[in-house]
């Protein structure tokens, strides 16, 4: 059998649902099938992942036990076994857009230094409710380098190799960290200007919402801490600022709480100050060139478009409250230490 040009390694934990469409789309990549390689890494899923892989013709299923099982650990074990030059990650809850994977090998084929590329990730139904419309801002980037490239990304595996792979400590932030060494060896990442893949984030209600941003910030204290400490570390910047505008919002709540010995208008002016913040930074945001671009770029109605770059402006901000309390977890906990290997 010839060698493979590219393997896909799809990760999954209960996504039997997604999981088809996804592997399908792996066909639809400009390879004939003896050009490609397919593993399936499941992490303990209980619903029918590992039977709907195996009859969508995946090359080979591999499993971690659920109790230890990451993102991280999922893509390494993958990457162990496979046998092409090049190897896509990708999330069971993602189908790849057309062409795509043919357009990511042209770019690294091209440019020796490259050892990663990305493209834009869209939501599949950002229509389905405002969790949904509204996350989907959290994806775009502008193309050209960046300093990491996400989950659904195409790699060189030499590139990956060198660098150890996935940190398996990462429960969560693996891709940021893995960008902080990929550039350290040498290498270089960029995001084109193409669509990559198609996401299902699938936020039905505001418990996961509030998990999802919770997840954000624990990336966020994680990959700070993995790659220089807290203070100096990739993210260290953005970790600051969360805490900063969750303490800005929360902040006069707490000093309204003692003044109402003193008589409710006082506190009640104090509290005031929260929303009147979050409204500020909300409308600010929403007018910002991020959302701006966003409105121009969509077929919504005017005044929806108006609307959800309101609602993306608040979004930004409520965020970061789940997102300190995830940055504080980690903190607290210890749970990341300094890589001795990424100087700060």
């Amino acid at each position: 059998m010839n060698q493979p040009l590219v393997s896909f390694v799809v990760i999954g934990l209960n996504e039997a649902a997604n999981l088809d469409a996804s592997i399908a789309s792996l066909s639809t990549q400009g390879f004939a099938r003896e050009q490609i390689e397919i593993v399936y890494v499941d992490s303990g899923s209980t619903d029918a992942s590992v039977a709907v892989a195996q009859y969508a013709g995946v090359d080979r299923v591999l499993s971690i036990a659920r109790s230890s099982a990451n993102a991280a650990r999922a893509r390494n074990l993958g990457l162990e076994n496979v046998a092409a030059p090049f190897v896509h990650f990708v999330d069971g809850d993602t189908r790849l857009e057309p062409g795509w994977t043919r357009i990511g090998i042209d770019a690294l084929e091209s440019n020796p230094i490259l050892v990663g590329v990305e493209g834009d990730l869209r939501e599949a139904s950002p229509a389905q409710n405002l969790y949904d419309a509204v996350c989907e801002l959290d994806w775009p980037a502008r193309p050209g380098p960046v300093d990491y490239v996400s989950g659904n990304s195409l790699y060189r595996v030499q590139s990956l190799l060198e660098v150890g792979g996935f940190d398996p400590v990462m429960y969560v932030g693996e891709e940021p960290e893995l960008g902080v060494r990929l550039r350290a060896n040498g290498g270089q990442l960029l995001h084109l200007d193409a669509i990559m893949a198609w996401h299902h984030l699938d936020i039905r209600s505001l418990r996961e919402y509030l998990r999802r941003n919770y997840t954000s910030g624990a990336s966020c204290a994680m990959v700070a801490s993995r790659t220089g400490g807290l203070a100096r570390g990739y993210w260290s910047g953005r970790l600051w600022r969360t805490l900063a505008h969750a303490a800005l919002l929360v902040s006069p709540l707490l000093v309204a709480v003692p003044m109402l010995a003193a008589g409710p208008g006082p506190a009640a002016a104090v509290a005031c100050l929260s929303p009147a913040w979050l409204m500020l930074l909300a409308l600010r945001k929403s007018r910002s060139a991020e959302y701006r671009s966003f409105q121009l770029s969509s077929n919504r109605a005017d005044s929806e478009r108006r609307y959800l770059a309101l609602a993306a402006g608040f979004h930004t901000y409520l965020s970061k409250l789940p997102a300190a309390l995830g940055v504080v977890s980690v903190i607290v906990s210890g749970r990341a230490k300094r890589r001795h290997d990424i100087q700060g």
